[in-house]
């Protein structure tokens, strides 16, 4: 069967009148698909959240106890918004938490978020290690991300005290101190924790970028603490190659 009327179109009249057909095909199962989704998945009470379980190997996060692991899960879900027994799990954007929780907990170094069906939500956390401690509660890592001592891993160890003589312009978690010479100092503080056990820092202070002076200790050992004066401007490979002929015969001086 044909129609008189479509035989008369041109060429262009029937690629037009097509790609409308195509449009609105399209569109309505676009539409079709959406109603679907929102009907089987965002509305569905059989997805609603009921559990957010935190994966952290060690930290503040991590929890000591299954009931300290609740409150952390708690105290996670009024940070971002969720709300356990009313939250679809499906109307969660993970990207956007993923970043949420990196924008808004600095002491988060990496975060992965997933949906355990059908009401489950599992973040798992690495944490930023503390490498010193500033002033007003705040704690460091390596990279110069400030943190709140509060939000903290709880270290065994006690942390040196990082001072300078110009203060960082914020000491607000989250932000970050990228000074060459402050992130040397980190990256010396690291390199004694890890490769000196036996030796301890107890404070270091920045002066006008010209030196760092340590005090420092043995830790088997009451002895008063040692004054150490390094160039500023040592590189860290230099500075890893001073130490023993420069830290430590100064803590033996005293033994």
């Amino acid at each position: 069967m044909t129609f008189k009327w479509a035989e008369k179109l041109s060429g262009t009249a029937k690629f037009w009148i097509g790609l409308c057909i195509i449009l609105v095909i399209g569109i309505g199962s676009a539409a079709l698909l959406w109603f679907v989704k929102i009907q089987l998945f965002e509305k569905n009470p059989r997805f609603t959240l009921e559990d957010v379980s935190i994966e952290s190997r060690a930290g503040f996060w991590s929890g000591s106890n299954p009931e300290d692991r609740e409150n952390k899960s708690r105290l996670l879900c009024d940070r971002l918004g969720l709300i356990p027994g009313y939250t679809n799990l499906f109307s969660i954007d993970l990207a956007k938490l993923r970043q949420s929780i990196m924008d808004n907990i600095p002491e988060v170094e990496k975060v992965s978020v997933s949906r355990v069906l059908p009401d489950k939500l599992e973040v798992e956390m690495l944490e930023r290690i503390p490498r010193a401690e500033l002033s007003q509660g705040r704690l460091i890592d390596e990279n110069g991300v400030i943190m709140d001592k509060d939000y903290c891993a709880n270290l065994s160890m006690e942390l040196p005290k990082l001072s300078f003589v110009t203060p960082p312009p914020s000491l607000q978690p989250g932000a970050r101190i990228d000074d060459p010479t402050a992130l040397m100092v980190l990256s010396f503080i690291k390199m004694i924790t890890l490769d000196y056990p036996s030796i301890q820092l107890t404070k270091v202070f920045v002066s006008n970028g010209k030196y760092i002076q340590c005090e420092l200790i043995y830790k088997n050992h009451q002895d008063a603490p040692f004054m150490v004066f390094l160039d500023a401007n040592i590189s860290r490979e230099k500075l890893h190659n001073e130490i023993p002929g420069r830290l430590i015969p100064a803590l033996d001086h005293g033994l």
